[in-house]
């Protein structure tokens, strides 16, 4: 869990023409700054228009949080309306240099007289594209007549100089039927700051003991009903590369060494070919792969050299998360050398922000996605766009929905989904006492804190699109610790992340679905060899669910095997194994690849 958050608000032109530096912010944020305790700073995500007011306790407010006088060569060097990424209208590297040393960033050009012409370009271009001033900002200021404050944190530990207070504009609870197995969160996303956690109420989750085979039936028919008129899209997080398994190309291009020898990628790519099959419908399923700055080219070409594994190459779309600067935990930009700033992709979370500045919902809006399945590309299990849980949600009208298993002990080091103020969270392990996380519901039987997050999301597009623009107005970030290369060797550093579950309290009308954790459920994280999450682990998760199809087909199977995803999605289309036994050739010792025409 990270140990502290902030939050960069973009509140656009409100003081224009008041503070000098930057025309957006009353502020100016050295590096003193960052350097609060976790607990010192006490922040909210913003659901709508968010004001912050900042109060003195005592002495005045210290010089790095005041704006600073800049001369007219840095006067608009500032951009008045982007975000962290955007342009800066700098048209000389006199005034770039000026604007990073006002805010406290004077080091990024320590070694620019001994760059080379191109090195001097590139990291020209770099610095252009980062708002010092927005790097630097922690609170934001704007009038806001009609807020409330929601999000209130006073306690023995706050910083004695500064309180933060965070206004957010008020909601409207919503209605929701008394009959519908969902949670009712009725206020906004901050007003759970400060709330303790809360299990899950069992209501709120449909357990796989508890789903009638009608219920899946009728779910099932209402997904494929979906994909066939091109209602339902695919969401893939791709960012990861593939160093911790021994590899220098994306996580997806990874093959675990399956009899087939089929990539990540290839296997969800047949998943979704195998669906549109079933479905019967003319629609193509978009997928939308979201890659970061380091694997979009890679991914691109792979995607390219494979034919796109047997789909449309139109119906595919590759966009890329952003990245943010890594920092010391001072708040100085960190150089990974000297003409290169050490960046990182903006975590999990940057889907939001990256699907509003790509124009991904014009592309949904254009091709009638009305949903979206959301996973990672290293659960080699995953059902993608499962027509099961999508019409499930679709059913129910379901906002933001997520698959999750059931913890497999009560130490498991996993997040779990809960409630803060009747809201849907996602908690990290380390935030639950161990007697609390180890405690069983009385009613049920089973752990209170029991449903784990694995990152299988139903988004409704028009509420992801709500809580898109709201992000790129202005998110909550969180900070992890962790050693940055750099100019001097690694350092301890901290890279801003954002979670894609921190907008899930956001959604009025939300559902989870217990799936079991060996059909659907296994990642592929850990280098070969390791005992857990390994390319090992999940080669044989898959040989041995496969090989189970078989035999719920009446089939029999002498060597483990592996059946093709365009032979059969999740265990269905079998018939041929019925009353046959499956062997493998010389010796019938390794596992095999099975498909209809083999056999």
């Amino acid at each position: 869990m990270p140990a502290f958050c902030f939050a960069i608000f973009a509140v656009l032109g409100v003081f224009e023409g008041v503070f000098p530096v930057f025309d957006a912010s009353p502020f100016a944020l050295g590096a003193d700054a960052l350097a609060f305790e976790p607990e010192d700073i006490v922040l909210a995500v913003p659901r709508r228009k968010t004001s912050i007011n900042v109060v003195e306790d005592g002495e005045h407010v210290p010089d790095p949080l005041r704006p600073r006088e800049a001369s007219a060569k840095t006067k608009g060097c500032a951009s008045k309306s982007g975000t962290i990424g955007d342009p800066l209208p700098c048209r000389s590297m006199e005034s770039l240099k000026e604007l990073y040393a006002v805010h406290g960033q004077a080091h990024v050009f320590e070694g620019y007289e001994r760059l080379a012409d191109d090195a001097r370009k590139e990291l020209e271009g770099t610095l252009a594209s980062l708002n010092p001033a927005r790097l630097n900002e922690i609170f934001h200021s704007s009038t806001a007549d009609d807020a409330k404050v929601c999000a209130c944190h006073s306690r023995a530990s706050v910083h004695p100089r500064i309180r933060a207070f965070v206004l957010v504009h008020s909601c409207v609870p919503p209605t929701l039927p008394a009959d519908l197995p969902l949670l009712d969160p009725s206020q906004s996303a901050s007003s759970t700051v400060g709330l303790p956690i809360e299990p899950v109420m069992s209501s709120g989750v449909r357990r796989q003991s508890e789903i009638s085979e009608v219920e899946r039936s009728e779910w099932r028919a209402k997904g494929l009903e979906m994909i066939g008129r091109g209602a339902l899209g695919v969401l893939l997080l791709a960012g990861g590369q593939g160093t911790r398994l021994g590899s220098s190309l994306p996580k997806g291009c990874y093959n675990v060494g399956l009899p087939s020898g089929k990539s990540l990628f290839q296997l969800q790519a047949e998943r979704i070919a195998r669906l549109q099959v079933l479905a019967g419908g003319s629609a193509k399923i978009r997928w939308y792969v979201m890659t970061s700055p380091a694997t979009h080219a890679d991914t691109v070409s792979f995607f390219e050299d494979h034919g796109h594994f047997g789909l449309e190459k139109d119906q595919i779309v590759f966009f890329s998360q952003g990245v943010l600067p890594a920092f010391t935990p001072e708040g100085k930009i960190i150089m990974e050398s000297e003409g290169k700033v050490a960046m990182a992709p903006d975590g999990n979370g940057g889907l939001y922000v990256a699907l509003d500045k790509h124009g991904i919902f014009d592309d949904m809006e254009r091709h009638g996605v009305q949903a979206v399945d959301c996973c990672s590309v290293d659960n080699i299990l995953v059902r993608v766009a499962d027509p099961v849980f999508a019409g499930y949600c679709a059913s129910n009208e379901i906002q933001c929905g997520a698959r999750v298993v059931a913890k497999s002990h009560p130490e498991e080091k996993v997040g779990v989904f809960a409630q803060r103020g009747g809201k849907l969270q996602v908690v990290e392990y380390s935030e639950l006492d161990p007697v609390e996380a180890s405690s069983v519901d009385q009613d049920t039987g089973i752990l209170k804190y029991n449903w784990s997050n694995i990152c299988l999301h139903y988004f409704e597009t028009a509420w992801l699109k709500r809580v898109s623009k709201d992000l790129s107005a202005g998110g909550h970030y969180h900070v992890a610790k962790k050693k940055i290369p750099s100019v001097g060797g690694a350092v301890d550093g901290v890279k801003l992340e954002l979670f894609i579950f921190d907008t899930f309290s956001s959604a009025a009308r939300w559902g989870l679905m217990e799936v079991n954790r060996s059909e659907e459920f296994s990642p592929v994280k850990n280098a070969p060899g390791t005992e857990t999450d390994s390319p090992d682990t999940a080669r044989d998760h898959v040989l041995r669910l496969h090989s189970s199809w078989v035999q719920a087909a009446g089939g029999s199977v002498e060597s483990p095997v592996e059946i093709s995803p365009l032979d059969s999605y999740a265990g269905e289309g079998l018939e041929f194994c019925k009353g046959r036994t499956f062997r493998s050739g010389a010796g019938g010792a390794s596992a095999f690849l099975l498909t209809q025409q083999s056999a």
